[in-house]
């Protein structure tokens, strides 16, 4: 796995900070694409992906949303909101069982 040094760690967190208050703000596009900026300098930070998943189901679309899950469960196994957006991104889909 590729290593990330901490000025990109930095600049993510500044990235997932301004996604925070986008997304707070309604602005669901806006967070989406600074949180997929924030994961490219930052891809082994599972919250950022869950962070995108949120938007995606806001701005409804749960299949992106279901894959930004799976990809924070697979980097943060223990990180609980991955198994939420995925959960949610299955119900929005129809699929309320996980099959």
């Amino acid at each position: 796995m590729a290593t990330f040094d901490n000025d990109s760690k930095s600049k993510a967190v500044e990235l997932k900070n301004k996604g925070n208050q986008l997304f707070g703000t309604g602005k669901f596009a806006e967070s989406e694409a600074v949180y997929t900026e924030a994961i490219a300098l930052d891809p082994s930070e599972g919250a950022l992906y869950s962070n995108r998943a949120a938007a995606r189901l806001k701005m409804g679309n749960p299949q992106d949303a279901l894959a930004d899950a799976e990809a924070c469960i697979k980097i943060a196994p223990a990180f609980m909101k991955g198994y939420h957006r995925k959960a949610l991104a299955l119900s929005a889909m129809g699929d309320e069982t996980g099959t």
